[in-house]
């Protein structure tokens, strides 16, 4: 290593990064609190909805999604949320303690579980945009035919 890769790796927090990274573990944790709730009220309405949708005949205005079906698609989309929810919220409660005691290690989990958020959001956005194309792709094919 050169010097200046030297003076990288052994950066210090100045108090005014520290105040930064408190205020990002404050509202970390204060959506990832918000994010669990959410994710509560999802699976919640999906029971609802599936018991109110079993009770009516077979439904064609979900295009015959059955109650469990339905209750199905939320409960993987909540499961989708969790991971990236509970990895802002070990971000958070990792975070202060850290700076407080000056705890490397501690310091050094709560930015692997923010970068395992980013991560796995990246990750996300390039499925949903691959299947975005997918089906852009389809619909100019079923258009040309």
């Amino acid at each position: 290593m050169d010097q200046n890769e030297s003076k990288i790796f052994s950066l210090e927090v100045d108090d005014i990064a520290k105040s930064h990274m408190l205020e990002m573990g404050r509202w970390g944790k204060f959506l990832s609190i918000v994010g669990f709730i959410m994710i509560g009220l999802m699976i919640l309405v999906g029971l609802f909805s599936s018991v109110a949708l079993s009770a009516v005949t077979a439904s064609s205005l979900l295009g015959g999604i059955t109650g469990m079906g339905l209750f199905l698609i939320y409960l993987i989309m909540g499961a989708i949320l969790f991971y990236p929810t509970f990895s802002l919220f070990r971000f958070a409660t990792n975070i202060k303690p850290a700076l407080n005691t000056m705890n490397r290690e501690q310091f050094n989990t709560a930015f692997a579980n923010l970068k395992s958020m980013f991560k796995y959001w990246g990750i996300m956005m390039i499925i949903i945009l691959s299947l975005y194309g997918i089906v852009i792709l389809f619909a100019i094919v079923g258009l040309a035919s």
